[in-house]
C-alpha cells in the first residue's frame, strides 16, 4: 500500500519514507516528532513559564542541530516551526527586554484605548516622549555602551512615573510615556523633573563621564486624530528641546495643523 509522507510528500511504501526518514525517525524519537504532529500545542504549554522556556528553546535548537545532521528535510520543518512560535510570542509581547519597559506595540494600543476613554469622558491626557540627544550618542563608538546609557535613562523614566503612567520604547531610542488624565501643564512640570533627576545623575561609560543632554516633547492627546499623527507631532518637536535650549517642547496642535497646511500650499 502506498503512503504519502507528512512531512514532504512522498509516496512510499513500507514502514518509512526513503526520502526524509519520517515513520523512522518517528520509532527512534517519539517524544520530539511529537513535537511535529502537535505543533504550537506543545510548545505553547511549554512556553507558559517564561523562566523555563530559555532552558526548552536550548534543547530544541540542540535537537534541530542533530536533525540537521541526519534528516535535512525534518530540520526544515522543525525551524519552520520554532520560527512560527517566536513570531507568536513577538506578538503577544508586551514588554521591552532590553529596557524593562513596556513595548511599542503596547504603548500605542494604551494610547488608542485612552483615546476612547476620553471621547467618552471628556478628560484631559497627554504624551510625553524622551530621547537622549544624538550628538551625546554618537560620542559612544560602542553600541553596547549606548544601550547602556539608555537603559539607564529607562530606569529614571521609572523612578519618575506615577503608577497610571506607561512607560515605553517607541523605537530608537525614544520613549514614552502616557500620561493619563493629565493636562499638558501637569505633564510638563513632569517633564522637569524627568530633567532634573537625569541631570542630576552621573553616567559614567568605562572610566569616562558622559554628560548627557535630553529631548522632550509634550503633546496633548486630542480627538480627532490618531495616535500616530500625535506621536508624530511630538516627534517633530523632540530637537527644539535640550539642555541648552528648552527643557521640553510642548505641542500645539492646532499650530501643527496650520503648519503643515501652509507647508503643503507652498509647495
Amino acid at each position: 500500500i502506498k503512503m504519502k509522507c507528512d512531512i514532504c510528500g512522498y509516496e512510499y511504501e513500507g514502514i518509512f519514507c526513503p526520502n526524509c526518514g519520517w515513520e523512522e525517525m518517528n520509532i527512534l524519537d517519539d517524544e520530539y516528532l511529537e513535537i511535529f504532529k502537535k505543533r504550537k500545542e506543545i510548545y505553547k504549554k511549554r512556553i507558559s513559564s517564561d523562566t523555563k522556556f530559555s532552558f526548552f528553546m536550548e534543547k530544541l535548537i540542540s535537537k534541530y542541530d542533530n536533525y540537521l545532521k541526519s534528516n535535512p528535510a525534518i530540520a526544515k520543518i522543525f525551524v519552520n516551526d520554532i520560527c512560527e512560535i517566536l513570531k507568536d510570542i513577538e506578538d503577544k509581547a508586551i514588554f521591552d527586554s532590553r529596557f524593562g519597559v513596556y513595548n511599542r506595540r503596547y504603548f500605542l494600543k494604551a494610547v488608542e484605548n485612552e483615546c476612547k476613554s476620553i471621547e467618552q469622558f471628556n478628560h484631559r491626557s497627554s504624551i510625553v516622549l524622551v530621547k537622549v540627544k544624538d550628538s551625546i550618542l554618537n560620542k559612544i563608538v560602542s553600541t553596547k555602551e549606548r544601550m547602556i546609557l539608555i537603559r539607564n535613562i529607562a530606569k529614571l523614566l521609572l523612578k519618575t512615573s506615577r503608577r497610571s503612567d506607561v512607560v515605553a520604547h517607541y523605537g530608537d531610542g525614544v520613549f514614552g510615556i502616557l500620561m493619563k488624565h493629565t493636562d499638558v501643564n501637569n505633564a510638563g512640570r513632569a517633564c522637569e523633573r524627568i530633567s532634573d533627576l537625569i541631570y542630576a545623575t552621573s553616567f559614567f561609560i568605562g572610566d569616562m563621564e558622559v554628560d548627557t543632554d535630553i529631548e522632550l516633547a509634550v503633546v496633548p492627546i486630542v480627538v480627532g486624530h490618531t495616535t500616530e499623527e500625535l506621536i508624530s507631532y511630538a516627534l517633530d518637536a523632540l530637537p527644539k528641546s535640550g539642555k541648552h535650549l528648552e527643557s521640553y517642547v510642548v505641542c500645539d496642535i492646532l499650530e501643527e495643523i496650520e503648519a503643515q497646511e501652509s507647508q503643503e500650499d507652498d509647495s
